[in-house]
């Protein structure tokens, strides 16, 4: 059963824009930004038969990480899936499983680069789109799948980042295994 988090009290960050727009990017340094188009236009977009909440609805519309905490409430998580990229370079840094205040699981997220051809990491293409806003015409941006497969399900109520401001998050959906109470 999947369950698609609402992550807009916790977007930071501009990395989609319009061409009315596109010089509000904040994807990279040097202003880029991802087009409005595809996955953004869809209520849910699913990669890997995975449903993902990517509409754009606000001015942010994803989390450059900066040590949030997302409440979750899964009484049975079995896996995390994440859609994001980073930028300057492909990275990874770890996150917290917290149940009742008390981190119960330590694990790692890792993204591509939103302008790199090819995955890092184990990461799956969720979308490659046909340009990068601010970049020359060569460019296409990408967004990427990585999921976190627990070993087994877990009572979790909150997801805590660290802070890597080079890791951009569009879209959470967690996974659980539905209650087979009898």
């Amino acid at each position: 059963m999947y369950t698609t988090l609402d992550l807009t009290e916790h977007f930071n960050n501009i990395g989609v824009t319009t061409n009315e727009n596109k010089q509000n990017g904040m994807l990279s340094l040097a202003g880029s930004s991802l087009p409005f188009e595809g996955p953004f236009k869809e209520n849910e977009y699913y990669s890997n038969e995975i449903p993902f909440k990517l509409k754009k609805e606000s001015e942010f519309d994803n989390i450059s990480l900066q040590s949030q905490k997302i409440k979750i409430n899964s009484k049975h998580l079995k896996a995390i899936h994440f859609v994001g990229n980073s930028e300057s370079g492909s990275y990874f840094d770890r996150i917290f499983l917290i149940s009742n205040g008390d981190v119960i699981y330590k694990g790692s997220i890792s993204l591509t680069d939103f302008l790199s051809e090819g995955p890092s990491f184990n990461n799956l293409l969720v979308y490659r789109f046909h340009k990068v806003n601010n970049r020359p015409p060569h460019y296409n941006g990408s967004l990427w799948l990585h999921s976190i497969y627990l070993p087994n399900t877990m009572q979790v109520d909150t997801l805590e980042f660290e802070d890597n401001p080079f890791i951009h998050i569009f879209a959470i959906t967690i996974e659980e295994v539905p209650n087979r109470a009898t």
